[in-house]
Protein backbone atom coordinates (compact mmCIF):
# COMPACT_ATOMS: atom_id res chain seq x y z
CA UNK A 1 0.00 0.00 0.00
CA UNK A 2 0.98 3.39 0.77
CA UNK A 3 0.94 6.75 2.49
CA UNK A 4 -2.59 8.92 2.80
CA UNK A 5 -1.32 12.38 1.97
CA UNK A 6 -2.64 15.42 2.11
CA UNK A 7 -2.01 17.24 -1.07
CA UNK A 8 -2.76 20.96 -2.58
CA UNK A 9 -3.82 20.81 -5.84
CA UNK A 10 -5.68 22.08 -9.10
CA UNK A 11 -8.11 20.71 -11.04
CA UNK A 12 -9.14 22.45 -14.20
CA UNK A 13 -10.91 21.14 -17.38
CA UNK A 14 -11.71 18.28 -15.89
CA UNK A 15 -8.47 17.07 -14.69
CA UNK A 16 -6.24 17.29 -11.31
CA UNK A 17 -2.53 19.05 -11.11
CA UNK A 18 -0.86 18.15 -7.70
CA UNK A 19 1.46 21.09 -6.74
CA UNK A 20 3.10 20.20 -3.64
CA UNK A 21 1.90 17.69 -0.41
CA UNK A 22 2.67 16.85 2.98
CA UNK A 23 4.46 13.82 4.23
CA UNK A 24 5.84 13.37 7.58
CA UNK A 25 5.21 16.41 8.88
CA UNK A 26 7.20 18.05 5.69
CA UNK A 27 6.39 20.29 2.69
CA UNK A 28 7.02 19.19 -0.94
CA UNK A 29 6.58 21.38 -3.83
CA UNK A 30 5.84 19.06 -6.77
CA UNK A 31 8.62 20.42 -9.34
CA UNK A 32 7.76 18.08 -12.70
CA UNK A 33 4.83 15.77 -12.99
CA UNK A 34 6.72 13.15 -15.36
CA UNK A 35 3.89 10.97 -15.78
CA UNK A 36 -0.04 10.47 -15.75
CA UNK A 37 -1.81 7.33 -16.02
CA UNK A 38 -4.69 5.44 -14.78
CA UNK A 39 -5.01 2.16 -12.26
CA UNK A 40 -7.32 -0.01 -11.25
CA UNK A 41 -6.83 -1.72 -7.78
CA UNK A 42 -9.82 -3.93 -7.54
CA UNK A 43 -13.07 -2.15 -8.11
CA UNK A 44 -11.26 1.24 -6.90
CA UNK A 45 -10.30 3.76 -10.20
CA UNK A 46 -6.74 5.44 -9.26
CA UNK A 47 -5.05 8.71 -11.27
CA UNK A 48 -1.80 8.11 -11.00
CA UNK A 49 1.35 10.98 -11.18
CA UNK A 50 5.28 10.39 -11.28
CA UNK A 51 6.26 13.35 -9.90
CA UNK A 52 9.56 14.61 -9.17
CA UNK A 53 10.31 17.62 -6.02
CA UNK A 54 13.78 18.72 -5.61
CA UNK A 55 14.58 15.70 -3.02
CA UNK A 56 12.16 12.94 -4.10
CA UNK A 57 10.88 11.22 -7.16
CA UNK A 58 7.07 9.94 -5.93
CA UNK A 59 3.82 8.02 -7.19
CA UNK A 60 0.88 10.49 -6.03
CA UNK A 61 -2.27 8.41 -6.71
CA UNK A 62 -5.73 10.23 -6.54
CA UNK A 63 -8.47 7.92 -5.69
CA UNK A 64 -11.44 8.96 -8.23
CA UNK A 65 -14.25 7.25 -5.86
CA UNK A 66 -13.12 9.45 -2.49
CA UNK A 67 -10.52 12.27 -3.93
CA UNK A 68 -8.06 11.03 -1.12
CA UNK A 69 -4.17 10.91 -2.13
CA UNK A 70 -1.80 8.25 -1.56
CA UNK A 71 2.18 8.54 -1.83
CA UNK A 72 3.75 5.44 -3.64
CA UNK A 73 7.51 4.62 -4.03
CA UNK A 74 9.44 7.17 -2.49
CA UNK A 75 13.24 7.92 -3.35
CA UNK A 76 15.53 10.12 -2.65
Amino acid sequence: MGDRVDVLAKFSYGRAWPEKFWWHGREYQVVTINLIFQRKDGGRKYTCFAVSTATLEVELDLDRDDLTWILRGSSG
